[in-house]
């Protein structure tokens, strides 16, 4: 049996990971308390929010949008075997949001809705978390995700 060879290859491997548990933490951080969307940042009720939803274990992410993103992660842990967390939401500015961000992604779609998470999807959801709090996310990047 032959021994991988140590290169550039694997070492960048390597830090494609730790710059991805990284992002996974940094999430974690902000969602770690009870209903951290709730507590920091005004929601409007009635409006359609944009929600991630992850699988288990730093699997996939879901990008949708829906006036109620709590009872939609309790329909899609109905038929889903890995335990589902809503990750963030927030009130989009508009629905071609969230077609937006299906068509960036396109390339890491694994079926439907669900992406792989990247690491460019992580930082834009760690980026919707972080900018949320100062209420200036959708405004200040209408180029990138409005038509």
């Amino acid at each position: 049996m032959v021994a991988p060879k140590k290169g550039k290859g694997n070492h960048r491997m390597k830090s494609q990971e730790n710059i991805i548990n990284c992002l996974f933490e940094s999430i974690d951080e902000y969602i770690k308390v009870d209903n951290p969307y709730e507590s920091y940042i005004p929601l409007l009720k009635d409006d359609e929010k944009l929600y991630f939803i992850q699988e288990e274990n730093r699997g996939s992410i879901k990008i949708g949008i829906s006036k109620e993103p709590e009872e939609r992660l309790k329909a899609l842990q109905t038929g889903n075997s890995k335990k589902l967390r809503l990750l963030w939401m927030v009130n989009p500015k508009n629905r071609s949001v969230e077609r937006n961000l299906h068509k960036i992604f396109n390339d890491d779609r694994l079926e439907r809705e669900w992406f792989e998470p990247t690491e460019l999807l992580l930082r834009v959801v760690l980026e919707t978390i972080c900018h949320c709090f100062d209420g200036c996310w959708f405004g200040s990047n209408s180029l990138i995700f409005n038509d």
